[in-house]
């Protein structure tokens, strides 16, 4: 039996990561919507970075792709850099792939480890005057 959904979102400098697991509604992604920007609210005056975890997540419902593409489209409008998954799950990776194709404003990278996606993400933040002057 899968679990149902759960998540966790941390803000450590200008990076906010977010672990995902379980099974996934439509109920679960909107309270992830709303906890993840109200989460990260204090980062968005600035570039900022994200690391979004999915080795542990699942699709239950198709409806969680309204919620996410909300917040995908929030994202592109609040300074969102660079994001990098974690998706271990080939199908998974396709999935995830082709929800963030509209969203041409945000760098995205896909990764099968945290530890990679992470020195990605610092990686570019040490680059961050440079994107920010253009």
């Amino acid at each position: 039996m899968v679990e149902s959904g759960t998540f966790s979102i941390s803000v450590r400098g200008n990076v906010a990561t977010s672990v995902a697991s379980g099974a996934w509604d439509e109920g679960i992604a909107e309270h992830y919507r709303k906890e993840y920007i109200r989460t990260i609210a204090p980062l968005i005056d600035q570039p900022w970075f994200s690391v979004v975890d999915l080795t542990n997540w699942q699709v239950k419902t198709d409806d969680v792709w309204w919620s996410i593409e909300k917040l995908n489209l929030w994202l592109a409008d609040n300074n969102l850099v660079s994001e990098a998954f974690v998706v271990t799950d080939k199908a998974q990776l396709a999935i995830v792939e082709r929800s963030q194709r509209p969203f041409h404003e945000v760098d995205t990278c896909f990764f099968d480890s945290l530890k990679s996606a992470q020195n990605y993400v610092a990686n570019c933040s040490t680059k961050l005057p440079m994107i920010a002057t253009g």
